[in-house]
């Protein structure tokens, strides 16, 4: 009777969790005949000897534009590791093998569809399963019936696993950001360059946004007021810092469209003509809108849970009323825009 041994050393472990598989002949390679194994002359305990294991690789399936990524895990052994005696090159020897390998590809099966809900980073979990084949083994050798570990015919689908997404997640946002003064400042201040950052968390439909700009005008004429005289040939910086509650209008597979608005504050930093520095601003709210065109998008299984992440391109136009404490009262409206990348990212439900 064949001699099975399983590899279980921290070692070989390690280096097939990384997809370190060089060397293991899979499951899916079929097993004709026993000439990958060594050959060895009696006396030798038992008739052969098989170093079985699982091989586990990470792989990224595409469709409909979707990454899929996932631990596919399959039977394997060591050839280097495993031989036979000379005397015991038959086929009964060979049917044993055979149904060795069966009866550990439908382990390893259940490993890989285990991976998908829940992370192994020690390898405890593989482990448990590789345990299981060898009790499941010695029941069969005894007798039990082997129906019960039927392997299905039907090629695994990643993507046809079903699932719903969570209704929590968040994301953040970088890119370029400009800021147009109406009002008392149109006639004084250009249009800002700057950037924006940023950082979102959701509920179902609901959208919470929190993000901060900084930008720099030019000061296109002199400018007379309670801080004293502006030169024209100066840039003065401006931020803005908002927290904003939105509602998403629209959400598909290739955008999403909200509306937002919440409470701000920013301003404006002058230098005078005696090289004093003026901070013009205060509170204020925000109302406006965001589009995103969504250019990237992957589901994982990797990992501690699945998840849904995407890439998009975010465009985000609102509005600005910031009343300046400095000015009594005056009111500084402005004109925002922003083109940013937004990355998204949602837990799946347990599938």
């Amino acid at each position: 009777m064949e001699k099975t041994i399983i590899i279980l050393a921290l070692l070989g472990t390690a280096s097939l969790c990384m997809g370190q598989t060089k060397g293991l002949h899979k499951w899916s390679e079929g097993l004709q005949d026993l000439n990958g194994y060594q050959i060895v002359d009696p006396p030798r305990d038992g008739p052969s000897f098989t170093s079985f294991t699982f091989s586990k690789e990470r792989k990224t399936v595409r469709k409909d534009g979707i990454a899929y990524s996932y631990y596919d895990v399959t039977a394997a052994f060591r050839p280097e590791l495993s031989w036979v005696r000379s005397d015991a090159m038959t086929d009964g020897t060979l049917a044993e093998i055979r149904q060795d390998f069966d009866l550990l590809e439908y382990f390893a099966r259940r490993y890989r569809d285990t991976l998908l809900t829940t992370s192994d980073k020690n390898g405890a979990i593989q482990m448990e399963y590789l345990n299981r084949f060898e009790q499941a083994r010695k029941q069969v050798r005894d007798g039990a019936d082997l129906s019960s570990y039927s392997l299905s015919a039907e090629p695994f689908d990643i993507t046809a696993i079903p699932g719903t997404k969570s209704r929590r997640g968040g994301g953040m946002t970088v890119g370029a950001y400009s800021s147009l003064p109406f009002g008392s400042l149109a006639d004084m201040l250009s249009g800002s360059v700057g950037a924006t950052l940023g950082v979102d968390r959701r509920w179902g439909r609901n959208i919470l946004l929190v993000d901060f700009s900084a930008g720099a005008h030019r000061i296109t004429r002199h400018y007379y007021g309670l801080w004293g005289i502006v030169k024209n040939d100066r840039v003065t910086p401006s931020v803005l810092a908002s927290l904003n509650y939105g509602f998403e209008l629209v959400s598909t597979h290739a955008m999403r469209l909200g509306l937002h608005t919440g409470p701000a504050y920013g301003g404006y930093l002058f230098m005078t003509q005696e090289e004093r520095t003026r901070f013009v601003g205060g509170p204020g709210i925000t109302e406006g809108l965001y589009l995103d065109f969504i250019i990237a998008r992957n589901i994982s299984f990797i990992g501690e849970r699945p998840e849904s992440a995407d890439t998009s391109l975010r465009f985000r136009v609102y509005g600005s009323h910031l009343w300046s404490i400095q000015q009594q009262g005056l009111i500084f409206p402005a004109i925002n825009l922003s083109v940013s990348l937004h990355f998204n990212s949602h837990p799946l439900n347990k599938r």
